[in-house]
């Protein structure tokens, strides 16, 4: 009986055993399951942030690109612009003869009103022969003095006011609208 009992007690320690191995691998496989859940949630969270992140940062490359590129295309802008005049500037200043006397004596007559009295005219140095001609079309007998200050047509001091008649005042009137015009059909 000994031998039975022994036998008994060994057999349901076995199974108590077994049992308990048997709840432990249970108890494991569940712990094991509920890490490899959260694992995969906290996966899932990070890969959702990181593409956040990475489109947050994708989103600021291409503003700053957006934004540079808008600054270069308008300093090319404004070179050309600037290019230009310097171009028509150079040019026009150059103008001499014929030419000279016929812009710079319509722009007078467009500006002036009749029956003025001069008192003086400035013109630029090397126009004087230019400068002459455009006095005498416009009927006007005063001596025309030089003017470092004047790079183009005259300025006319009258006793009701001073008439500038100049290449810079010219310029300085057409320039801004012209170059909104370039800007405008350069889009």
């Amino acid at each position: 009986m000994t031998n039975s009992l022994l036998q008994k007690i060994t057999t349901e320690a076995e199974t108590r055993i077994a049992a308990i191995a048997a709840d432990a691998q249970a108890a494991v496989a569940e712990v094991q399951t509920e890490t490899e859940t959260v694992i995969q949630e906290l996966q899932q969270n990070a890969k959702v942030q990181l593409q956040k992140k990475k489109d947050q940062i994708e989103l600021v490359a291409n503003a700053k690109a957006n934004q540079a590129a808008k600054i270069a295309i308008q300093a090319a802008k404004r070179e050309a612009i600037d290019g230009l005049f310097a171009k028509v500037t150079s040019q026009l200043l150059a103008e001499a003869g014929a030419a000279y006397v016929t812009r710079y004596t319509a722009r007078a007559q467009a500006v002036l009103p009749k029956d003025i009295e001069v008192v003086s005219v400035a013109a630029p140095a090397d126009k004087a022969d230019e400068t002459k001609e455009i006095l005498s079309a416009l009927d006007i007998n005063v001596a025309a003095t030089a003017d470092a200050s004047v790079r183009a047509g005259l300025i006319i001091t009258t006793k009701d006011g001073v008439y500038d008649v100049s290449f810079d005042r010219m310029m300085s009137e057409v320039r801004p609208s012209l170059e909104m015009e370039l800007v405008q059909t350069s889009s």
